[in-house]
């Protein structure tokens, strides 16, 4: 089951910028927003769907966490780049109000896994929730003193305009900065949250502005401190996410103002489309390809979206899939041109050739996310038509990633030239794809990855 379903219901809808503040208030477009993002394309990974608290009953731990690690440092040697290891949701014990590990499962504290982060060249990240406190299993997080005076009229969140919850959060971040953590996912946003003494004192939309601003200059303040931290945001700072119908929305569901704070924003955790398919692997990849294409109809630059489509493992959060479709999964997370790849799950899965094919479609990908000029074509992915990706180097050289999600054969005309040099690199197994100029003609679910030859 999606992890999104033991999880309060979120807000997702973006609100409009109200009269009463100003302060942060930016244009409706996201081109000129330049005050954060990432400077060059970078590679996590993320222990989530390794272990699973939500969906199953697989912890956390340091066993598992340190594991992982060994496993991230075992396929750096065989070629693959990680720049970064994200410790995800329930590290934090109870009443630590994300100041102490979990004492069960962190017997002795991170200090063993970010040293080893260290001593191999990889930041540290870890996970927070904006100010949800609870599931529908019960609280993950008691009040400690220092936040009472924030919590909500709604007890499983926290207010971040009023109380002592946001400032505590604020001298936490600096806390793991100091200790060398350089990556803060942020998910569960609910700007709805208002302490019983503000109650009446505000509107609904004022509470949510209010929320949201003195989010949003917590971060900005905690970037200025600390320029050289990447600031993901996840469940509750926009977008629709729920399904992949066609067309898509006209109005914008993502405040631009969190694009001076956040490098990336996630699209979505993995599920199935809405595009019937018999490879449920592939309906997959479908959702992630609309939703990408969804946001980038929103406005937000494409380098700026975290496509969070990579997850291979063990657990209900990814489907109990293992390793299945891995290869195509893994070339359209990359092919969509993101600047924030994101590598979920069990990384022993991962044999030795798998490693080195691995880090082979990474390279080269890399340094076409770098030349950041992806462009999309075709139909929109959910409308169950041809459509695909676009990437070219300064060199002359490209790669079109193509994929058909119909039950059909389909033949996708390419707007722009591939001809004549030109090789496939991958395709699913069965039909093989058949390159004619311009065109290309797929099988039933099919995806084909081909290259344009540089002439040098």
């Amino acid at each position: 089951m999606e992890r999104r379903r033991f999880i309060k219901s979120t807000v997702i809808s973006g609100i409009a910028l109200h009269s009463f503040v100003r302060a942060w208030s930016k244009p409706s477009s996201y081109a000129d927003m330049k005050l954060a993002g990432p400077k060059q394309p970078v590679f996590i990974y993320n222990n989530w769907s390794a272990y699973d608290e939500l969906s199953d009953n697989k912890p956390q731990t340091e066993e598992l966490a340190m594991r992982e690690l060994n496993e991230v440092i075992r396929l750096k040697k065989l070629g693959v780049q990680v720049d970064y290891y994200v410790m995800d949701a329930f590290w934090f014990d109870l009443w630590g109000g994300y100041r102490t590990w979990h004492e069960q499962h962190w017997p002795n504290g991170p200090d063993k896994w970010l040293e080893g982060c260290k001593q191999n060249n990889i930041k540290a990240g870890m996970w927070f929730s904006t100010n949800l406190i609870a599931t529908q299993s019960g609280r993950f997080l008691e009040v400690i003193d220092a936040w009472k005076d924030s919590l909500g009229t709604d007890p499983n969140i926290m207010c971040l305009f009023d109380g002592g919850y946001l400032p505590h959060m604020a001298k936490t971040l600096q806390i793991w900065y100091d200790k060398g953590v350089r990556l803060f996912k942020f998910d569960f946003a609910y700007f709805e949250a208002v302490t019983p003494a503000m109650k009446d004192k505000f509107s609904k939309d004022e509470i949510f502005e209010k929320n949201k601003v003195a989010f949003i200059k917590m971060l900005a303040d905690f970037r200025k401190t600390n320029p050289d931290v990447l600031i993901t945001g996840y469940n509750g700072f926009g977008g629709s996410m729920d399904n992949t119908y066609t067309p898509f929305e006209k109005t914008p569901k993502i405040d631009p103002r969190w694009l001076d704070v956040f490098d990336t924003l996630y699209c979505g955790d993995p599920r199935f489309s809405d595009v019937p398919m018999m490879n449920i692997w592939r309906s997959q990849d479908n959702y992630s390809d609309h939703q990408v294409s969804a946001f980038k109809a929103y406005g937000m630059p494409i380098r700026r979206i975290d496509n969070c489509a990579f997850m291979i493992g063990k657990t209900g959060t990814c489907y109990y899939r293992g390793l299945h479709c891995w290869k195509g999964m893994l070339i359209l997370e990359l092919a969509r041109g993101g600047w924030v790849n994101v590598y979920h799950g069990n990384l022993e899965l991962l044999s030795e050739e798998d490693g080195k094919w691995f880090g082979k479609v990474q390279a080269l990908y890399h340094e076409l996310q770098k030349q950041d000029n992806t462009v999309f074509f075709g139909a929109a992915p959910g409308s169950g038509k041809p459509y695909g990706f676009y990437s070219s180097h300064i060199n002359g050289g490209a790669v079109c990633t193509i994929v058909n999600p119909s039950q059909q054969m389909a033949t996708l005309g390419l707007t722009i030239n591939m001809h004549p040099a030109q090789a496939i690199l991958y395709t699913d197994g069965g039909y093989q794809p058949k390159l004619e100029g311009r065109n290309v003609t797929l099988g039933p679910e099919q995806m084909v990855c081909q290259r344009k030859i540089s002439p040098g």
